[in-house]
């Protein structure tokens, strides 16, 4: 079975029953393990979809304590003994683990793979996942972790935000058009400028002289 998460630096995954932060990179890449998969999720989770519904083009399981829940287009079980029975009927490699908190830590014995995007970004939080990197050595889960970084797309979604809250609306495109262009590669990450062919050759150019001044060819 596989799990699939995105948590910052400290392992946190969301505050309030939300996420921490949404990464298009990240919310595709979602997308494209899970669609025509099985998920599974806790009752939170799901109630934290757009309407409560379960994903469209998936094998929801729901696995919940309230005997007495329902939704349409679910399976619910309501133990971990009916859940791992239910999930014999699919390949293993095609079942997802999504949340929350309490649902990764119940299955994570028994996956064997881990899809995790790490966030280098410290947020408030009140969900956590298990912290893989003090899991034993032995344990051969860890030998099946992929790990995905998107930094710098959470810094751009970060930037942006902050920008609009602290410096005004238009501030905003200017920090946007840098975070973009570093997603680019056009910077490095300290922020400077990386040179093109264009700005080598420019840098290149011999000082024009203009009477008792040095004029540097731009």
């Amino acid at each position: 079975m596989n799990i699939i998460v995105a948590a910052d630096k400290n392992w946190a995954i969301g505050k309030d029953n939300k996420l921490l932060v949404s990464i298009p990179a990240d919310m595709k890449m979602f997308r494209q393990e899970t669609t025509g998969k099985v998920v599974v999720m806790g009752r939170k989770t799901l109630e934290s979809f757009p309407n409560g519904l379960p994903l469209k083009n998936r094998t929801n399981i729901v696995l919940t304590g309230n005997k007495n829940y329902k939704v349409k287009d679910a399976i619910i079980v309501h133990t971990i003994e009916e859940l791992l029975e239910e999930i014999k009927k699919y390949p293993s490699e095609e079942v997802y683990c999504i949340g929350g908190d309490s649902v990764y830590k119940q299955l994570l014995p028994y996956c064997d793979t881990a899809h995790v995007t790490k966030i280098d970004f410290g947020y408030e939080a009140d969900s956590y996942f298990p912290n893989l990197d003090e899991m034993p050595e032995n344990r051969n889960f860890r030998h099946f972790c992929s790990f995905s970084s998107l930094h710098l797309q959470m810094n751009h979604s970060f930037l942006s935000s902050q920008a609009d809250t602290l410096l005004g609306s238009s501030m905003r495109q200017a920090v946007s058009d840098t975070a973009r262009r570093i997603l680019q590669n056009e910077y490095d990450v300290r922020g400077y400028e990386l040179p093109t062919p264009d700005t080598r050759r420019r840098r290149e150019k011999k000082p024009e002289k203009t009477g008792k001044k040095t004029k540097i060819g731009r």
